[in-house]
């Protein structure tokens, strides 16, 4: 999830003007604000952007999950399957944002 949100909008330092008008940090452990600014300054406000954050919102309440299995040690070990299940979902996400990006850069342009 850092590695996507570190590609698709770097760590800002200081506060930044988020798209909301809301002051946020932006650094390099807010990796999950900054995926949401990336998503809300690329795709605006619509139904398909709104489903996407529910995906990071999703993702990023399962790979906590895991975290805290895996940082309780020796006798609480991350499965196969649920490191599994969270790759699938991470892809999931990753195809909807390509999917987008290709669909805005395939319509043809608006003429005035």
């Amino acid at each position: 999830m850092a590695a996507t949100a570190d590609y698709f909008y770097p760590a800002q330092s200081g506060r930044v003007v988020c798209s909301d008008g809301v002051e946020r940090d932006l650094g390099e452990q807010q990796f999950l604000n900054r995926l949401d600014e990336y998503l809300a300054r690329q795709f605006g406000r619509s139904s398909s952007t709104d489903l996407m954050r529910a995906e990071v919102d999703l993702l990023s309440t399962f790979f906590r999950r895991l975290n805290d299995i895996a940082s309780k040690g020796v006798h609480a070990n991350v499965t196969a399957q649920e490191a599994k299940q969270g790759m699938v979902g991470l892809y999931m996400f990753l195809y909807n944002v390509i999917a987008r990006l290709q669909n805005a850069s395939d319509a043809p342009a608006a003429t005035p």
